[in-house]
């Protein structure tokens, strides 16, 4: 299996547009690409000898051609890319660049004069080059300076080099298809984010069945409305589409009051996003006449059967509810495109992707019978890196353990039931509460700390805590949210707290958090 970037083809056909911004064509984004690859291949370049093949770079952009190009660059040049939320607390950056022993970070241009903001702060700290990138309209490439930590200039320009353009025909990369091309991190039972690296081959399989399941094309227009740090836009909705020769239309993020308007102007297509951004577009204005969509994806979070049928009804289109992993290089499962099935409720059939429901010991069940969603498949990730324990626990006969409690019905169509891991899942994002009960417990007035989920009609989940405060103390909810708010990244903050006295335990003086969700999520309520 070649890697995925030899699937993209140079065209004079349009691949990317930025809403209000530059469009470009295959070859194009081929010459941008080539162009930023010159920061591996440059003697004169710092990380010429420093960031040598399979070495991880770090991007935290937000959705923009910037972020794009520099992800075709890295992954093609052999080397790591690894996508951050940039609104990350310095802790939480922290940890990321030191586990994945990035070199540099690609920034947006002027970062490196914010002293104060976290990504500045943890680059310093943990030695890792400050790459600024912007697009150059005069000169019609992505530009970029390398800043270290010791001067406020620039340590290499690319305005001092030759334009460099190499398009991705006539400079195919280093890259081989069992060479890590992505490391993503996803939230783990025990608070410490789980390390996934992702291969060119297994993110060639994964937008293979993508296309195969939604018969993506060179007339798909695809509305990005999911960051580019997730795998859910990277891989779902921009990767897919590129890999077929159609466009991209990337606004920097989602806006319900654009969203229609650019949706329209650009002839976009089909769109993919999680329930949350679904209930928000029912509630907005829609434009008249209203646009011809193929087909609306969802996933990343369960779809309620309601709105699954008011979507299908107002936007008069198909909806095809998926379920994806970052371990699996995104999808799994879907429903089906008109005139196959579709089933509300469920998240369809495996697609491109064995899947199997395994009990406690890994036995295969039959269809009907409820246990854990299992899967395996060229698409999925060879193992947590690091991370004997997780591997151990999540592997079984070849089978990746998803954590997800299931059945298939009689047309294979997977139905899931719950949660057998405790992640919080809001709107998509997956939050470990045992990391925030360890966040709060540093709090110099807080005593025990559970932080647990609890149902929202708006994300799915959202975060709440249960507080056991130290004798005498008066810590408000706004206190504890003022102490997190510099700590972790603002989604992850509780919603609502609980002060008690004492929180319920077992016999043997353990929290079951499932416990003391039941516990408050009435109380959440009210």
């Amino acid at each position: 299996m070649a890697t995925f970037i030899t699937s993209i083809q140079i065209s004079n056909s349009e691949a990317i547009t930025i809403p209000n911004g530059p469009s470009l064509t295959y070859k194009a984004l081929g010459d941008v690409t080539g162009h930023l690859q010159s920061i591996f291949n440059n003697e004169s370049s710092p990380l010429f000898s420093s960031a040598k093949p399979q070495t991880a770079i770090a991007i935290a952009l937000p959705n923009n051609l910037e972020l794009v190009s520099s992800f075709l660059a890295i992954t093609n040049a052999s080397r790591i890319a690894a996508p951050l939320n940039p609104n990350y607390k310095k802790a939480e950056f922290d940890f990321y660049f030191g586990d994945l022993a990035a070199k540099a970070v690609i920034v947006p241009k002027g970062q490196h004069l914010k002293e104060s903001s976290p990504i500045v702060l943890s680059a310093k700290d943990n030695d890792v080059l400050l790459i600024e990138a912007w697009w150059d309209v005069s000169r019609g490439r992505v530009e970029f300076e390398i800043f270290n930590h010791s001067s406020i200039a620039p340590i290499y320009r690319s305005l001092d080099h030759p334009v460099f353009i190499n398009g991705l025909t006539r400079f195919p990369g280093t890259a081989k298809p069992d060479e890590i091309a992505l490391i993503l991190h996803t939230s783990g039972t025990t608070g410490r984010p789980k390390t996934v690296p992702l291969t060119h081959a297994n993110i060639t399989r994964s937008i293979s069945n993508i296309a195969n399941t939604y018969k993506l094309s060179l007339h798909d227009r695809s509305y990005i409305v999911m960051p580019l740090f997730h795998v859910h836009g990277l891989i779902g909705a921009l990767l897919s589409t590129l890999h077929t020769q159609g466009a991209v239309i990337v606004p920097s993020k989602f806006s319900a009051s654009h969203f229609w308007n650019d949706f329209v102007k650009y002839k976009a297509t089909w769109y993919s996003a999680v329930p949350t951004i679904h209930l928000i577009l029912l509630n907005v204005p829609k434009p008249s006449p209203f646009p011809n969509i193929r087909f609306i994806r969802s996933c990343s979070a369960a779809l309620a059967p309601p709105t699954f049928h008011r979507l299908e009804k107002e936007f008069n289109a198909p909806v095809l509810e998926a379920y994806a992993m970052t371990e699996a290089s995104h999808q799994m499962t879907s429903n089906n495109l008109p005139p196959g099935i579709r089933k509300p409720g469920t998240v369809g059939q495996g697609q491109g992707v064995e899947v199997v429901i395994l009990d406690e010991a890994g036995n295969k069940l039959p269809q009907g019978k409820t246990g854990e969603v299992s899967i395996r498949g060229s698409n999925v990730t060879k193992g947590y890196a690091n991370n004997d324990k997780a591997n151990a626990e999540s592997f079984t006969n070849g089978y990746f353990r998803t954590g997800d409690q299931g059945f298939l019905d009689r047309d294979g169509f997977l139905n899931l039931t719950g949660r057998l891991k405790e992640l919080i899942n809001r709107g998509g994002e997956k939050i470990s509460p045992i990391e925030l009960d360890g966040v709060l417990l540093g709090h110099k007035d807080v005593q025990e700390a559970v932080a647990f989920g609890v149902p929202d009609a708006k994300y799915g989940q959202i975060v709440n805590a249960a507080i056991v405060l130290k004798k005498g103390s008066n810590t408000s909810a706004d206190d504890l949210k003022t102490f997190l708010s510099d700590k972790i990244a603002k989604f992850k903050i509780p919603e609502k707290f609980f002060f008690v006295d004492t929180l319920p335990k077992t016999a043997t003086g353990k929290i079951q958090r499932r416990n003391i969700a039941v516990v408050f999520a009435s109380k959440a309520k009210l």
